[in-house]
C-alpha cells in the first residue's frame, strides 16, 4: 500500500489483524492485482477531517484514506480506532469525561459506517444481534428451535436434559499460548448450588444426529455436516473437539434454505455463520447465527472456495462502479 490511498476504484476492507479469513481473501485479491486497502483494529487514526461529506483519515503508520475514493466496502470485523483513546484510562481526567469522549468517538464511528454502508459491498449493518430476538424471528419464518427459558431460580429449572449458553456474545481472550472462549455446555445439577443466581439461558438438549454449520453470503448458502467420530453424547459444542470430527459437504433441503435466507434478510445481514442441528427424528433445528463467524472451517474441508466468491463479489462491484 502506498502512503496516500486516494486512487479511484478502491476496495476498502475493515478487519482484525489476526483474522485468517480476511487473509485468504486478501491473498486472492493480491494475486489478481486488484486495488484494495485493508485497515485493521490495530491501525490507529491520528488525524480525522470530516467536512461537507468529505472524509479523510490519517493513520499512525502514515497512511491517508479518503472515503470519496472508496467504491466497495467489505466490513469483515472491527471498528475504526482513534489513537488518543488507546490509553484513555491512563489520562488524568475525571471518569465522566472519559465516558463522554468514548461516547463521542462511538458516534463518529457510527457516522463513518453509515457513510460506507451506502457503498456497494459486503457488510452487516447490525454490529451485534440479540440471540433471543433472533430465535423469535427464526420461529416467525417457520424454523424450529429447541425450547428455552431464562430464569434465576433453581426450582424453575425443569427436570429434563438441558444445555446452557451465554445470552450475549462470548468474550474471547487471547494470550501468547492459549485462546479462551465460552462454549455451550450440558447442564449439571452441581453447577447450581444456590436457590437463586444471575438470570441464565437454558435450552432443551436435542438428541442430535449431526451438527451443521452453514455459511450465508448474500442469498447463497454453503453447508457442512459435522460428525463426531467417537459419538460422545457429553460433547454438546462441536468446537471443543475439532480433532474428533468428520466433516462432509451437504445440501440442505430447499425449504430450510429459503427460510434461512428470509431470516438473514430480515436481520439485514449480508453474511453469517449459521449453526443448526439435525436430530434422530429427521428434524432440523436452528440454533444461532454469528454475523462475523469464520467461513474457512466450512470452505476448506468442503472445497467450496467461499473466499473466491467474496473476492469476486467485491471485484464485480468495483467494475460496475468503474464503468459508470
Amino acid at each position: 500500500m502506498g502512503k496516500l490511498l486516494n486512487f479511484v476504484g478502491m476496495i476498502l476492507i475493515l478487519s482484525e489483524s489476526k483474522d485468517k479469513t480476511t487473509d485468504i481473501v486478501v491473498d486472492w485479491l493480491t494475486s489478481n492485482k486488484i486495488n484494495f486497502v485493508r485497515i485493521n483494529e490495530t491501525d490507529l487514526i491520528t488525524s480525522l477531517n470530516i467536512q461537507n461529506h468529505f472524509i479523510e483519515l490519517e493513520f499512525e503508520n502514515g497512511l491517508k484514506l479518503i472515503f470519496n475514493n472508496v467504491d466497495t466496502f467489505w466490513h469483515r470485523k472491527g471498528k475504526f480506532n482513534f489513537k488518543f483513546l488507546k490509553n484513555i484510562n491512563k489520562i488524568d481526567i475525571p471518569i465522566p469525561a472519559k465516558a463522554h469522549l468514548l461516547k463521542e468517538w462511538s458516534n463518529i464511528n457510527e457516522y463513518l459506517f453509515n457513510y460506507l454502508f451506502k457503498k456497494k459491498g459486503i457488510f452487516n449493518k447490525q454490529f451485534e444481534i440479540n440471540k433471543l430476538i433472533v430465535i423469535s424471528l427464526a420461529n416467525e419464518v417457520g424454523l424450529h428451535t429447541p425450547p428455552w427459558l431464562i430464569t434465576n431460580k433453581r426450582n424453575r429449572i425443569p427436570n429434563i436434559s438441558l444445555v446452557t449458553k451465554a445470552i450475549s456474545d462470548s468474550l474471547d481472550l487471547f494470550s501468547d499460548d492459549y485462546y479462551y472462549t465460552f462454549f455451550t455446555e450440558k447442564l449439571k445439577k452441581e453447577n447450581y448450588l444456590t436457590p437463586s443466581f444471575f438470570p441464565s439461558f437454558f435450552q432443551t438438549k436435542i438428541e442430535k444426529f449431526v451438527d451443521i454449520r452453514s455459511i450465508y453470503l448474500k442469498g447463497k448458502i454453503w453447508s457442512m455436516a459435522i460428525f463426531d467420530k467417537n459419538n460422545k453424547e457429553d460433547v454438546v459444542d462441536f468446537r471443543k473437539k475439532y480433532d474428533d470430527q468428520r466433516n462432509l459437504p451437504i445440501d440442505l433441503p430447499e425449504y430450510i434454505v429459503d427460510k434461512l435466507c428470509i431470516l438473514m434478510k430480515n436481520l439485514d445481514l449480508d453474511f453469517g455463520a449459521i449453526d443448526l442441528i439435525f436430530d434422530n427424528k429427521d428434524q432440523y433445528y436452528f440454533l444461532e447465527v454469528n454475523p462475523f463467524g469464520q467461513f474457512e472451517m466450512v470452505s476448506a474441508p468442503c472445497n467450496y472456495n467461499i473466499e473466491n466468491e467474496i473476492a469476486k463479489i467485491l471485484i464485480n462491484y468495483e467494475k460496475k462502479v468503474a464503468r459508470k
